[in-house]
């Protein structure tokens, strides 16, 4: 199949934006979001306990909020899960030539050359042809916090359906 390639970036515009992007000083780690719901639970479940002095009343309260804290660090899972690995290769079309470069070199405005089954590191402007396809998980995170993905954007961990080409819009430096 032939495709059509644009120019892309050149390396100076390349350079330029990964200087201008700064890593964000406040993430967000998720063995630090574990110990507050761990320790507001104990708190319910004992000031449960202390105002109704029913103990078969605390324990149904501390299984709800256990699962609660389940259901929470199983989201943050489901959304790191699907993020890029930085040492996955990409082909990235540079000064209107075609380069193999780490997901972690990705700055906004690369023109990727994307292939079927090749799994996105970053998110992406689609070509009005490409279709992308989401792991069952990611799709479920997406439909119960009520978004759907946009028609021509692909986002960080879909897989790709057809040989397409995309434009880099956002990169994650970081993780969550």
């Amino acid at each position: 199949m032939l495709m059509m390639v644009s120019s892309g970036l050149s390396r100076y515009e390349a350079q330029k934006a990964q200087q201008t992007v700064t890593p964000r000083p406040n993430t967000i780690n998720k063995a630090s979001l574990f110990l507050p719901l761990l320790i507001m639970t104990a708190g319910v479940s004992g000031l449960i306990s202390v105002i109704t002095r029913n103990w078969l009343l605390t324990v149904v309260i501390g299984v709800l909020l256990s699962m609660m804290m389940a259901v929470i660090v199983y989201l943050l899972t489901a959304a790191t899960r699907h993020q890029g690995d930085p040492k996955q290769t990409v082909l990235v079309v540079r000064e209107g030539l075609v380069r193999q470069v780490s997901a972690n070199d990705l700055v906004v405005g690369d023109v990727l050359m994307l292939t079927t089954g090749e799994k996105l590191p970053v998110d992406v402007a689609l070509a009005p042809d490409a279709h992308v396809s989401l792991p069952s998980d990611l799709a479920g995170l997406l439909a119960l916090i009520g978004r759907q993905v946009p028609a021509g954007v692909g986002i960080a961990g879909a897989v790709m359906a057809t040989d397409a080409q995309a434009t880099v819009t956002a990169v994650l430096r970081d993780g969550l």
